[in-house]
């Protein structure tokens, strides 16, 4: 991750500067995601119950791993194929 922050700026394709951007939001996103999870399932656990909060903070936690594996497959395919990525900014795929 610290190399393709060091890299984000460099001199090089469109390709390999949209890639690096859309992976770099995609770390970023799944970081923040877990730390989200983490709040909720403690608050859930402490306002309802422990074991609702666990659920519910482990079925937004697959949701956010599918998420985060899409984005990741569809960066690869791009990059085997060395096509910019559309809309490299973006939250979603």
């Amino acid at each position: 991750m610290v190399l393709a922050h060091v890299f984000a700026d460099a001199q090089g394709e469109e390709w390999e500067r949209t890639q690096l951007q859309y992976l770099i939001r995609t770390f970023w996103m799944l970081l923040g995601s877990w730390l989200v999870l983490i709040f909720v399932g403690f608050w859930i656990g402490a306002k309802i119950d422990a074991g609702t909060g666990l659920l519910v903070a482990g079925l937004l936690a697959f949701a956010f791993l599918i998420l985060a594996s899409a984005r990741t497959i569809y960066a690869m395919v791009h990059a085997v194929r060395e096509k910019p990525m559309k809309r490299s900014r973006t939250w979603l795929v």
